[in-house]
């Protein structure tokens, strides 16, 4: 068993426990009450991964929802700025810890998925488990404290997604919405994605804005060729595809935008800009 130490805790969010509540409820708490939410429709979030004091303030409208949902299951689906390989890594077997304690994968759910789900499905080769992969991976760790804040206790499967191929991304979706189709417990995926980089302000939200339109189509094949013609971005592309192929079939049928800004809005930098979305995947 792995217990997977947080590797960037003092660079992208406080070591501290007590300063690291502090800042997210500092986000949560500004995140407005909306009425026409409901929470219960929700199959999946979006979520930004840069360093808190720069996409912090979006993250928050994504993990808001879950005050109120309280999953017993998160399947996070990250992307790797590491490694880049053909497929995923599937880390279930210890725990992921951060300064708020440590939070116990999915053992039973990640060997299904590992052996193969029923006899319709066997194991995937692209699916597989690297430690080396998950060690210094931030787009997963990082949503992890948010998980922890809003919703406490809960099992975790967490998936670093190396690839944009849409027929690898396919396979990933496929098995796991085998898996979770019979699933009983209440359970969230959350996509970790951010979107365009270092584009001065303007023209950063005239490429984010095209990535959000075709997002909100739900369809993956044209996503994937705007991303292959650079027409729009995200380094979240292998699991914004699998995400939204994974959720049409459990039933998806809209997406809808909790928040847009990019780090010049939060940081102030108008220069050279980040793109961060928090969006959900709707019933």
């Amino acid at each position: 068993m792995w217990l997977r130490p947080p590797a960037v805790a003092g660079l992208f969010y406080p070591a501290d426990p007590q300063e690291l509540i502090r800042e997210i409820d500092f986000y949560l708490d500004r995140v407005p009450e909306v009425a026409s939410n409901k929470p219960e429709d929700v199959l999946a979030l979006i979520a930004p991964h840069a360093g808190y004091p720069y996409s912090g303030p979006v993250a928050a409208y994504s993990y808001k929802p879950l005050i109120d949902l309280k999953p017993e299951l998160v399947v996070i689906l990250a992307p790797s700025h590491h490694n880049y390989f053909a497929g995923a890594s599937v880390f279930y077997q210890g725990q992921y810890q951060t300064p708020l304690g440590s939070v116990e994968t999915d053992q039973n759910l990640g060997e299904k998925l590992f052996a193969g789900l029923n006899a319709l499905s066997c194991s995937v080769p692209e699916i597989d488990f690297s430690k080396e992969i998950h060690a210094k991976e931030h787009s997963l760790e990082v949503q992890i404290p948010f998980l922890q804040k809003t919703i406490g206790s809960f099992k975790l499967l967490p998936i670093i997604i190396g690839t944009s191929d849409l027929e690898i991304c396919q396979k990933i979706a496929n098995n796991l919405y085998r898996l979770l189709i019979s699933e009983k417990r209440r359970f969230m995926i959350i996509i970790s994605t951010d979107l365009s980089h270092y584009h001065p302000y303007k023209r950063a939200i005239e490429v984010d804005h095209k990535f959000i339109g075709d997002l909100k189509t739900l369809e993956e094949e044209q996503l994937k060729k705007n991303l292959d013609l650079k027409a729009i971005e995200a380094c979240g592309a292998g699991p914004i595809l699998t995400g939204i192929i994974l959720n049409k079939k459990l039933g998806a049928k809209e997406v809808k935008i909790l928040k847009y800004a990019n780090s010049g809005d939060t940081v102030g930098d108008k220069e050279r800009v980040v793109g961060y979305l928090a969006a959900s995947l709707n019933k």
